[in-house]
């Protein structure tokens, strides 16, 4: 273990925590996600009644009514295919099928595919010695340190690396301190979940193959599958990240479920061997009952009971699949979920198993699913279905203008909003646009909300952010969604924004705003009450401390271990700590008005 690494991962998680003091990326990364450019799946899957495939539509809109409703889920888009033929799907306002998403962790198994790609080229062995791959990267001392690490332990996630996560947020070379951190125990002799092994294989893949690791996916994979409109962010060493990072549209990553579940054939042709994917799939580690019901193969998670195959990502992100009965589910979320800890599999499993079995007789008929889709959209009954709207869109619908909306009138209490500025009694250092825990993961931190503004834009209701020397105006779809991009430090992101007024139980004018990083699973939330001459903020966000307090129950135990920090740690006062984390993820201010905002008024 690196004590100067652990020391300054320890020292940025502190400022993340502090909402008094601005908060500086310990690394500047070089990459960054570009904007997101709009453009029809290729070789889409075809959609059929599910009765062609011998399914019951009740059964599937019972399904997808208890996934919408339970609220741990949280689930935002799904799709349900046998037999490589999509049987339903649907996404909940303001998500939508035609946009990439940040899949986190599901990204492993796209690594795990790429070794088996060089594989079965015949260019690298299971076996093989980490020290023997990169001779020129690993010092003579060090060889002994890693104790013969092979690429199994790698995939297997036995590698038992001090290199971690945590302290990669504060190196700028991960390759050498992998290598200089050395390990904790003889590799191979425990799982212990590590990002940082799927970055060491896609520097095995670049070692290997010449080329970067998405670049070599391309080639072997995103083509033949037809797959475009991807991208994987890399770490400050020009490496793909390799464990997570990866961009992809959900019926994109339906071809790699249907590939996976058909053992390396996709419609009949074969681009992996059978060999390596049954192996994939194949149970290599136990881990601690935390993770679910799984073990973990060669970076895919296998169902214990079911034989499932599973991608899973923080945050709600799953792809699991059943080769004994032909089902695909593709499933976007965002939720407080580490690894497998949620409802979610287990009621795929009721539902797609081969343990699902006949229903039962409940004694009453099972829901319509034409209806289901459409509460599922948030559509009301009656309504035009826009089932499939955004997987058949045509190339050029992404370029036709759009209609200029019929003016309205605000809603009541809006005039108590417009043409006003407010400023906060003090700065809240963690208060932004973007969440808290998206600036961490993302490692872009913003200045602090310094003033607020509501006005309009031409016929348009606006609310302008003010952070530090960062202005953010954003367009606010008054009871509808409003499509706009923003840009934060460096990167720019899609947002989706809708606005509501009211009035709260107080007669106080309200403003609820929800505003969706759709690109991701985060969201943040803003409730301001207009109260005379000042503003009182509400603001929550999600995933937030929920999942926080997840990981702390998940992966504390790992952490309370490391010399250091487990003594620190184990003061804390376990109020005090909830008390810190509501006012770091749901922030109460109190903003006055802009003396320059009432003379415009008098």
């Amino acid at each position: 273990m690196k004590i100067q690494l652990l020391n300054r991962s320890l020292a940025l998680a502190l400022r993340v925590a502090d909402t008094r003091k601005p908060c500086d990326p310990a690394v500047r990364f070089a990459d960054r996600k570009p904007p997101f450019r709009p453009s029809p799946v290729r070789a889409p899957f075809p959609r059929v009644d599910p009765r062609e495939e011998g399914i019951d539509p009740g059964l599937l809109a019972e399904f997808l009514q208890r996934l919408s409703s339970d609220r741990e889920i949280g689930a935002e888009s799904v799709i349900v295919a046998r037999n490589g033929r999509i049987v339903a799907e649907a996404a909940k306002a303001p998500a939508s099928f035609d946009v990439w998403k940040n899949v986190f962790s599901e990204s492993k198994t796209l690594t795990g595919l790429a070794i088996g790609f060089l594989f079965d080229e015949g260019k690298l062995r299971l076996d093989e010695k980490l020290a023997d791959i990169f001779p020129d990267k690993i010092q003579p001392l060090q060889k002994l340190g890693l104790g013969g690490l092979n690429l199994r332990h790698l995939l297997t996630m036995s590698s038992l690396s001090d290199f971690n996560e945590f302290q990669s947020m504060t190196s700028t070379e991960w390759l050498r301190d992998f290598f200089e951190s050395g390990l904790h125990a003889s590799p191979g002799s425990a799982f212990q979940y590590n990002s940082l092994n799927s970055f060491l294989l896609a520097a095995v893949v670049r070692e290997k193959s010449g080329t970067g690791l998405l670049s070599y996916l391309d080639r072997k994979l995103l083509k033949p599958l037809e797959i475009e409109n991807v991208y994987w962010e890399k770490s400050p060493d020009g490496i793909e990240k390799g464990g997570w990072g990866f961009y992809i549209r959900p019926e994109d990553l339906l071809k790699i479920a249907e590939l996976v579940r058909e053992n390396g054939t996709f419609r009949g042709k074969k681009l992996l061997s059978r060999r390596w994917v049954e192996a994939m799939c194949r149970p290599a580690m136990v881990p601690e009952e935390d993770n679910g019901d799984f073990a973990y193969g060669l970076h895919i998670w296998v169902g214990n009971e079911t034989g499932s195959r599973l991608l899973n990502g923080m945050f709600g992100q799953n792809t699991i699949v059943y080769p004994d009965t032909g089902f695909s589910v593709v499933s976007m979320a965002s939720n407080a979920d580490l690894f497998q800890q949620g409802s979610f599999f287990a009621l795929c499993d009721e539902y797609f198993s081969s343990r699902a079995g006949a229903p039962e007789e409940k004694g009453e008929p099972l829901p319509d699913l034409g209806e289901t889709l459409r509460a599922f959209r948030g559509e009301k009954s009656g309504e035009e279905s826009e089932t499939q709207k955004n997987a058949r869109k045509t190339f050029f619908s992404f370029f036709r203008k759009r209609e200029k909306p019929e003016k309205e009138a605000l809603p009541a209490g809006a005039e108590s909003f417009l043409n006003r500025t407010f400023i906060p009694d003090r700065i809240d250092y963690s208060l932004s646009v973007m969440p808290r825990v998206m600036q961490a993961v993302e490692n872009e931190y913003t200045a602090g909300l310094s003033r607020i503004s509501f006005g309009m834009t031409g016929e348009e209701f606006t609310v302008t952010f003010e952070e530090g020397k960062s202005v953010h105006k954003i367009p606010v779809g008054i009871g509808s969604w409003r499509e706009t991009r923003e840009k934060f430090g460096q990167t720019q992101w899609l947002l989706r924004v809708k606005g509501r007024f009211a009035f709260d139980e107080d007669d106080r004018p309200a403003l609820v705003l929800d505003i969706r990083f759709v690109e991701t699973p985060f969201k943040r939330v803003f409730r301001f009450y207009a109260d005379g001459d000042s503003l009182e903020l509400r603001a929550d966000e999600k995933p937030g401390k929920a999942f926080l307090l997840r990981f702390a129950e998940t992966m504390g135990g790992e952490i309370m271990e490391k010399p250091l920090v487990g003594p620190v740690l184990s003061r804390v006062d376990p109020d005090l700590l909830g008390y810190k984390l509501d006012a770091l993820f749901s922030p109460h201010e109190t903003l006055t008005e802009e003396l320059t905002s009432i003379k415009k008024d008098v």
